[in-house]
């Protein structure tokens, strides 16, 4: 079931489950381009929702939220509890739990799983076992597609007022972030005081999400379209972006390029040792098989070498970034 259309009459008494394992880790600029990333815009939604299934006056007993679980106990306090409403919402987010022992795990699955008549809503998919992970209702709390943002925005914005290539525009702008785009439409609006919100306004008031831009900027320049990275640099200046920000992304997004590259590793393998997701690493392996390893190096030395000149105080930050930027379209 997807977060975005849970209804108080799609859920009943049982268990449900949210996988925000991408949450706790490592965070990764590639994140943004996977379809599998968590949206903590609808964590937060669904643990309010699970919350508000408490009638008004009682959530403080009855909606209980145990926000890093810390043993067996604590399930078994929470289930035993009498609900004053009738009605008892229970969320629990295994925290600092993890890491501990099988014995103690299998422990609070039996617990979780012994909830009876009432809303229970584990935020943990990684720590259960897959027999137990299947007696759990899931709701997908991913990154929407675009089209799904559309069909949620036709029901929370229902007199939005924005051009179809505007919307496609934000939507990419925001890298489907949720939040991103709640929070640019309320700007636009301002803005637009009634009037349709269009495309030029998108390009003039909405930051582009930076991550999905420089890794646009690595890809054009291996596949040797340099008016392309050259226009993307050009909308980076326009947008205000700081040289010392660019030039740290640029030298990440290469540094794993170069990683990926030459590391036999599988990409599963390299995905964990890196901490990010495994589409990261295919993506980063696809860039760095359009580079000879000797102009990958020499890329890499550049911004490396950008960034220290410019830490140390011996070049600007803008000279350092333009110093580089030369050297990458070589």
């Amino acid at each position: 079931m997807k977060a975005y259309e849970l209804t108080a009459e799609k859920i009943s008494f049982g268990l449900h489950l949210i996988d925000v394992g991408d949450l706790h880790r490592k965070e990764d600029s590639w994140n943004s381009t996977s379809k599998t990333v968590t949206d903590l815009h609808w964590v937060e939604r669904t643990v309010t929702f699970f919350k508000n299934l408490v009638p008004d006056g009682f959530r403080d007993f009855d909606a209980v939220y145990i926000e890093e679980l810390k043993s067996v106990a604590d399930i078994v306090l929470a289930s035993e509890t009498f609900a004053l409403s009738g009605i008892k919402s229970v969320i629990i987010n295994s925290g600092g739990y993890k890491g501990k022992s099988v014995e103690e795990k299998k422990e609070i699955e039996k617990a979780l799983l012994s909830f009876q008549d009432t809303y229970l809503l584990f935020l943990d998919a990684d720590f259960l076992t897959p027999t137990s992970k299947k007696k759990f209702t899931a709701i997908d709390c991913n990154r929407l597609e675009a089209y799904e943002i559309k069909r949620f925005l036709t029901k929370s914005h229902p007199s939005l007022n924005i051009d179809t290539i505007a919307l496609d525009t934000l939507i990419e702008y925001a890298g489907k972030d949720t939040a991103t785009i709640l929070n640019e439409i309320k700007k636009l609006e301002d803005y637009a005081g009634g009037a349709k919100i269009t495309l030029d306004d998108i390009k003039n008031l909405v930051p582009e999400n930076l991550d999905n831009k420089v890794y646009e900027f690595t890809d054009a320049l291996a596949n040797g379209n340099k008016k392309l990275a050259q226009e993307i640099l050009d909308r980076f200046t326009l947008k205000g972006v700081q040289s010392a920000e660019l030039l740290s992304r640029l030298t990440s997004h290469y540094r794993r390029i170069l990683h990926a590259s030459l590391s036999n590793a599988s990409n599963y393998d390299l995905s964990v040792f890196l901490g990010v997701k495994e589409f990261a690493v295919v993506k980063a392996r696809e860039t760095g098989a359009k580079y000879t390893k000797a102009r990958l190096k020499a890329s890499m030395d550049a911004l490396t070498e950008a960034e220290f000149q410019f830490k140390s105080g011996l070049m600007t930050e803008d000279t350092a970034f333009k110093l580089a930027v030369a050297k990458l379209f070589i």
